[in-house]
Order: structure tokens, then sequence, then C-alpha cells
């Protein structure tokens, strides 16, 4: 800025400028503008013009103006005009680039456009999430041979009544009893309420006789010992002492619950399929 004041009523009008160097705003300053201090510079009155003042002055360039009033002294003010606004319109899309328009209304045309790259962002996702989850559970899941193991055939005709064989299912004892009349009747005769996990007999057996169970103790996982114990024909965990009659049944001990039953079916009166 540029001061212009009146020295002194009876002398010629004295000017003394001040000029401040103000870089461009569009580049950020590097170091603080540097003052320059004018000479007073003696203007006669009848020169004391716009044009005379802009001239007796060497650091004025620009627009200038000239301001007087009853209680203001003689100024003269300059104003930089050499600044100028970044236009970004070459990168603004053609819709977008007039003010006056609404953003609203500039973007329905761009609604389509967004709406088909987000499902097509998300088919692609989901595809891939897709993917990636099946590559993981065929790694880790089971291989045909695995599977194929899973399926167990027996021939019970060779097992004698009275006796409980034990095979190997999915990587579990299986137990497989021929059980007597002596025994199923004893079963039958139980009441429930004496059980802990109370389970008829005709839940646990698909033909009396047969009575195909998992050789796993339910408290900790035991293999209990086949035809011992308090029970007739029944199973007896020595690890911890539980107790199950010939329905698999638990009857004294800490196990909780009864002895598992697999899913099995008979295919024919002397072969089962287990799984």
């Amino acid at each position: 800025m540029l001061s212009v004041v009146q020295k002194a009523p009876n002398l010629s009008k004295a000017l003394k400028g001040t000029s401040y160097v103000v870089p461009n705003i569009s580049v950020p300053p590097k170091v603080s503008a540097p003052k320059h201090e004018v000479a007073s510079v003696y203007v006669p009155e009848q020169f004391l013009t716009v044009d005379k003042i802009k001239s007796a002055l060497p650091y004025v360039t620009g627009t200038t103006r000239v301001i007087s009033g009853v209680t203001t002294k003689l100024q003269f003010r300059y104003s930089h005009t050499d600044v100028s606004v970044p236009d970004n319109s070459y990168y603004r899309r053609s819709s977008v680039r007039d003010p006056t328009v609404p953003s609203k209304e500039s973007a329905d045309g761009r609604k389509a456009f967004t709406y088909l790259f987000t499902a097509g962002a998300v088919a692609f996702t989901s595809v891939s999430a897709k993917t990636c989850l099946t590559k993981v559970a065929k790694y880790y899941g089971f291989n045909q041979d695995a599977l194929a193991l899973g399926v167990l055939e027996l021939d019970i005709s060779k097992v004698p009544e009275g006796k409980s064989i034990t095979f190997k299912w999915r990587n579990k004892p299986l137990f497989v009893k021929h059980r007597t009349a002596e025994e199923i009747a004893d079963v039958n005769s139980t009441p429930l309420s004496e059980l802990r996990d109370p389970v008829p007999d005709s839940e646990r057996v698909q033909k009396p006789e047969w009575l195909i169970t998992l050789g796993i103790c339910t408290h900790l996982g035991c293999v209990p010992l086949p035809n011992k114990g308090d029970y007739v024909g029944g199973y007896f965990c020595p690890c911890h002492g539980s107790h199950y009659d010939a329905a698999g049944r638990i009857r004294k001990g800490p196990a909780p619950e009864n002895l598992e039953i697999p899913p099995y079916h008979f295919s024919n009166d002397t072969t089962i399929v287990i799984g």
C-alpha cells in the first residue's frame, strides 16, 4: 500500500510513499516481503493528480486511486490487480463446469454410470470371495478317499450272541453288540425315572438284538470296556468309574449322557452301513 499525506498547510504538498512488495498469492512466499521506504517527493498542488502521483513514485504500478475527505487525510492507495485465480476447468467434467447449475442436477447424467460401476464392483467382489472360500474349503476339506472311508459297511452275521465287537469308523471306536434275550428284557424293565439321561431302549436301536454305539465315554472321551460293570451286558469305563447298561445308557459314575448312537441303517438282515 502507498499512502500520500498532506505534509504542511503552508508548504507545497509533500508526498511520502511507502511501498510494500507483495508476492503473487498463488505461489506461497518463501521469505517475508521486503519493505521499501521511498523518499519524500514534493509535488506542486496543481500537479496533485493520480497520473502525476503515479509518475512521481517509481514503485507504483497497477490500479491506483486517491481518497480524500473532511476527516480523512489525503491518501493515495494502490491495489494489486496482478493476482490471478487458478482455473481448473480443464480437470472438471463438462457437466459440472457451469457454476449456475446445482450439483444435484449436474450429477443426474452420471447416476447410471455410478450405479453400474457400483453393481459391477459388488458382483466382482462377491465372485472373488466365493472363489477364494471354495479353494480354501477344498484345500482343508476331506478328499474323496477320506469321504469314502466315512461310510463303513459291516457284515454282522459272524458276531456271536452276547458279544460286542469293536470296529474303527472315522478314527473312532465303534461297538457292535449282539444282545441276548436277558439283556433286552433287563433294559426294557428299567424305569426311566432311574436314568440320568432317560431314553427308552426302543429309540436307541433299530432291531432289539443289535446295539450300535460309539465306544467313547461321554465324561472325558475314554474308551469303556464291553461286558463289564454293574449291569448285565453293559459297559464300564475304568478311568473314572462310569457304568452303562446293555442299551449304552449311563447308570452310575460322572458321565452326564448316554453313549452316542451313530447314523446307520440295515442294508439287509446281516449287513449294516455306518455313516
